[in-house]
């Protein structure tokens, strides 16, 4: 993280401390993990990685910028905003399978015994879990924008349904 990064990481963790989160579950790559155990100190606890919480693998296109991509991959750009299920990364994820990701994420956050879960993660893979905990169509991650150490809130019901309570708060 950078000397940014870690205030952004400090000042959500006074956050997220009130709300003394049983579990926090992190993705196992540097900034978020980075991220997760600055928080997870400040709640007394610790993070637990998982895998699925990983970013989309972007293959060749990791680090490039959307112009860099269209311009080596013609047309990629388009296929990849359709969020076709078909579509893969060259070298890397299909959203199908990150879709599944997102999907086998969110109910796992259901199942869990502990009541309030915290998930620090990337943009992709967080908008894909709240699209499936809310019940919303397959193109509505790009209907979100997640900023930077900024939370979100869910409320989670047993009969599956969930009602978003807080967004982009940070």
């Amino acid at each position: 993280l950078s000397p940014a990064g870690i205030a952004q990481a400090e000042a959500i963790a006074t956050r997220v401390a009130d709300l003394a989160p049983d579990l926090i579950l992190t993705s196992p790559l540097r900034r978020a993990a980075e991220t997760a155990d600055i928080i997870a100190a400040t709640c007394g606890t610790q993070a637990v990685p998982n895998d699925l919480l990983l970013e989309i693998n972007f293959g060749k296109l990791e680090g490039m910028t959307l112009e860099e991509a269209s311009g080596m991959y013609p047309g990629i750009t388009d296929s990849w905003q359709a969020l076709a299920g078909d579509f893969s990364f060259p070298g890397g994820e299909n959203f199908l399978h990150f879709n599944h990701r997102a999907h086998q994420m969110a109910e796992m956050v259901r199942e869990r015994p502990e009541n309030d879960i915290l998930l620090v993660a990337h943009g992709g893979i967080l908008r894909g879990v709240l699209c499936h905990l809310l019940a919303v169509e397959a193109d509505g991650p790009l209907r979100f924008r997640l900023g930077y150490a900024a939370l979100t809130t869910v409320i989670v019901y047993d009969d599956a349904g969930a009602v978003l309570t807080g967004f982009n708060m940070g």
